[in-house]
């Protein structure tokens, strides 16, 4: 079992709490949510920053988000990618590697009430790509693809 799989665990044993349903966004629970993230990086130093939401107000909900981003970690490590601190470093500078960012469990009034994930890498000249309902079934693979789609085009425009 990788460290970045046994910290998501750790992360949801601190989740274990209150009575509620998905998020709402309103001021206290915002007060009580947790923000876990992993930064990773690759044998050819790309780097990926992970983050995700537990609201601390529904405990299936939480273990829902743990698997998500489980999921995902595990998804990354299948394309060579560490849990490694240092890829923390550098963000405000330039370099010559492709960053990107996913953060889950992302709460959007146009989302009607669900939650879902913003993905992003830098310099691929198109927004972030944002994805609606974290519960989709397909919700993992939406974000792997999103992220795919922006490395390729970060990664075109880097090799110029």
């Amino acid at each position: 079992m990788s460290k970045t799989t046994i910290l998501a665990g750790v992360v949801l044993a601190l989740t274990a709490g209150a009575v509620l349903a998905q998020p709402s966004g309103a001021a206290d629970e915002a007060a009580k949510k947790l923000t876990p993230y992993v930064y990773m990086r690759d044998a050819g130093g790309n780097k990926v920053f992970l983050e995700s939401q537990f609201w601390r107000n529904d405990p299936n909900y939480d273990a829902r988000v743990l698997k998500r981003m489980s999921d995902v970690m595990a998804a990354f490590e299948k394309l060579g990618y560490k849990g490694n601190p240092d890829a923390a470093n550098g963000w405000d500078k330039p370099e010559k590697v492709v960053r990107c960012r996913i953060n889950m469990e992302v709460t959007n009034p146009r989302w009607r009430g669900k939650s879902g994930t913003i993905v992003n890498c830098e310099n691929t000249g198109i927004s972030e790509m944002e994805l609606a309902n974290s519960e989709d079934p397909k919700h993992i693979t939406q974000v792997l693809d999103a992220y795919n789609k922006q490395f390729k085009l970060a990664k075109e425009k880097l090799a110029r």
